[in-house]
């Protein structure tokens, strides 16, 4: 058995693009800056402008790489920060 083949496209705004591409589409660049934004709100304390930004950022379909570490900045601003157990996979 092969495993499936990840994926070597995407579907960019005007016809498919090479996936190493897509980090200089517009979407990708702004992703990494709401990125930055949170980990600057954090530090301010602005925890639930974090959250929303968070949850912005998971919604979107870019920097598809750092999802792992949105899910963990989410749980850990939600759980130990704003102490809402709970809210963190709604």
């Amino acid at each position: 058995d092969v495993p499936p083949r990840q994926p070597t496209q995407w579907a960019g705004a005007e016809e498919a693009q090479p996936l190493f591409l897509a980090r200089f589409q517009v979407g990708w660049q702004r992703a990494r800056a709401a990125w930055l934004a949170v980990s600057l709100l954090e530090k301010a304390r602005e925890y639930d402008d974090a959250v929303s930004a968070l949850r912005a950022l998971l919604r979107c379909g870019w920097c598809l790489h750092k999802r792992g570490d949105m899910w963990d900045r989410l749980c850990i601003d939600l759980g130990t920060h704003l102490r809402r157990k709970g809210d963190e996979l709604a």
